[in-house]
């Protein structure tokens, strides 16, 4: 698979949580062979993003745009795959 296409199947997952209106808070998370790498929640009420991931020590970054949230995931997921 090609690295563009890995980053608009991540964008697609991230616009799906902005239309699923079952929950205030939708959560998906991103994994890399087997191992969660990411885990992004969005907040419906405030449409914000809260991205935490491993690389980062669990730390949690705020993000208000779809496109910057599907570009941290990708890098996160390329960082990881990279020390395999």
């Amino acid at each position: 698979m090609s690295r563009e296409s890995d980053l608009v199947q991540i964008a697609q997952r991230i616009r799906a949580m902005m239309v699923d209106d079952r929950d205030d808070v939708q959560t998906r998370h991103f994994d890399a062979f087997g191992v969660t790498v990411v885990t992004v929640m969005y907040d419906r009420p405030s449409q914000t993003f809260a991205v935490e991931g491993l690389r980062d020590n669990n730390r949690r970054f705020a993000f208000d745009d779809a496109d910057l949230v599907a570009i941290d995931i990708y890098e996160a997921l390329q960082d990881f795959k990279e020390t395999f």
